[in-house]
C-alpha cells in the first residue's frame, strides 16, 4: 500500500497497537523506512463538545463500544496476569489527576498568549527558498489585486486571508466578548469527569 508496508490493528487494544509499533520502529531503525499503521477504533464522545451526534449513530451503538475501552481493558489484562495490583493501578490513576489539575491551573492562571502566536507550533519552520518565491507571488498577487479595484478600508483589511505562513488571526473571534471571560481569559471550563 503506497509503496510501504503497513498494518491493520486493533485500535482499541493496547498490546496490539504497541507490538504493530514495535515492528514499525525497528524496521525504520532497520534503514528499511516508514510503516502505515492502520489501528481500527471508535470515538465515543461527540465529534466536538456540546454536538450530539446520534443523527448517524445510535446510543445503543457507542454504550456497546465504551466496553471495549483500551484503557479499561489494559486494566484488566495487568490485574488478571498479575503484571500489577489494584493499589498500583490506583495510586497510577491518582497521579494522572494531579498532574491534569496541575495543568488546568497552570492554564487558568496564564495570561492570554499574543494574537501573532496563534500559528506558532502548528506549521513547520517555512524553508528559505519556498518561503522567497511564496513572497514573490503574494507581492504580484497584490499588485494585480490592488491595480484592479480599490484598497478596501482599514478595518476590512484584518480580515482578509493571509499569506504563506502568516498567522490566521480574525478580530471576530479574538476579540467578541462570548469568547473571553474575566480578566481576557477563556471562561473556566469543568474537568472532565472520569469514564
Amino acid at each position: 500500500m503506497y509503496g510501504l508496508p503497513a498494518a491493520e490493528v486493533d485500535g482499541n487494544s493496547v498490546l496490539a497497537v504497541f507490538e504493530a509499533a514495535r515492528k514499525a520502529v525497528n524496521h525504520a531503525r532497520d534503514g528499511g523506512g516508514p510503516t502505515l499503521i492502520e489501528c481500527k477504533t471508535y470515538r465515543t464522545r461527540a465529534h466536538a463538545e456540546g454536538m450530539i451526534d446520534f443523527g448517524y449513530r445510535t446510543r445503543q451503538e457507542v454504550e456497546q463500544w465504551k466496553t471495549r475501552c483500551p484503557i479499561e481493558s489494559f486494566k484488566s489484562y495487568l490485574l488478571k496476569n498479575q503484571i500489577a495490583n489494584a493499589a498500583e493501578l490506583a495510586g497510577i490513576d491518582e497521579w494522572i489527576d494531579a498532574v491534569v489539575e496541575e495543568a488546568h491551573k497552570f492554564a487558568e492562571s496564564s495570561p492570554m498568549p499574543p494574537k501573532d502566536s496563534a500559528a506558532t507550533h502548528v506549521f513547520a519552520d517555512p524553508i528559505p527558498e519556498v518561503s522567497e518565491n511564496c513572497q514573490k507571488v503574494e507581492s504580484a498577487r497584490v499588485e494585480t489585486a490592488s491595480s484592479a479595484r480599490p484598497s478596501p478600508p482599514e478595518e476590512e483589511r484584518e480580515r482578509t486571508f493571509p499569506t504563506c505562513s502568516e498567522p490566521v488571526v480574525h478580530p471576530i473571534i479574538t476579540e467578541h466578548p462570548k469568547s473571553q471571560g474575566q480578566n481576557g481569559r477563556s471562561p473556566s471550563r469543568k474537568p472532565r469527569s472520569k469514564r
